[in-house]
């Protein structure tokens, strides 16, 4: 399967239910859609601690991935205000491409219900975090309006423990692999093709599956 002009691969992964938290702030209510924080515990003993941002989109509503393509508005989050926590990292489960309506793409999610991992790790394990959330992003229908929200979760040390929700976050990311490493998915071959600027990139995916590709300078 030869693909061009991109340099990342990611395959798209089903809805997944709600979280199970063990803090969890109220909803925060945007333009056409609300957002809220909540924490879920560590994927594996002594891990990092992870949660997640939840956004809900009114019905026909999308919102943008990192990188939101041809058009449309990333999403910022500021955690400045958060205490008891280090290296408080926002990931992003793969996205879809949509069309923008002005004759390009945009990248994003369409789901109703949108889950965006957050990994971090206390400063001090015997003291309580606080997570503290100011979330700038866009929805769209026909045409993008942007959307803000606040969100706060504090978590107790005794209430860290290993959990099956917070695996099941870390398994909603895409994975680095090496180049041409074996496996049902993974990039076998990168090439320059005859025009200077234009790449080839040879995937392999598995049998049946939908793949697609993006770029992200």
């Amino acid at each position: 399967m030869i693909l061009g002009l991109a340099s990342g691969v990611a395959m798209l992964v089903p809805a997944s239910p709600a979280v199970a938290k063990s803090a969890v702030s109220a909803w925060s209510r945007g333009m056409y859609s609300r957002m809220r924080l909540s924490v879920a515990g560590q994927a594996k003993a002594g891990g990092a601690i992870v949660g997640a941002v939840e956004i809900t989109l009114d019905p026909g509503f999308k919102t943008y991935w990192r990188d939101p393509g041809d058009s449309g508005v990333p999403p910022t989050f500021d955690f400045a205000g958060s205490e008891n926590a280090r290296d408080i990292e926002v990931h992003f489960p793969p996205p879809i491409r949509f069309d923008d309506g002005a004759g390009g793409h945009s990248i994003g999610y369409k789901d109703l219900r949108i889950e965006l991992p957050v990994t971090f790790h206390p400063v001090d394990p015997r003291k309580p975090s606080r997570l503290v959330l100011k979330l700038d992003y866009a929805v769209c229908e026909k045409i993008c309006v942007p959307a803000s929200g606040q969100a706060e979760a504090t978590v107790m040390p005794s209430a860290i423990r290993v959990s099956p929700d917070a695996a099941r976050l870390v398994d909603l990311l895409p994975r680095k692999t090496a180049m041409g490493a074996a496996g049902p998915l993974s990039v076998l071959r990168l090439a320059r093709a005859d025009a200077a600027e234009h790449f080839m990139v040879e995937v392999a995916v598995p049998p049946g599956a939908a793949g697609d590709l993006f770029i992200e300078a």
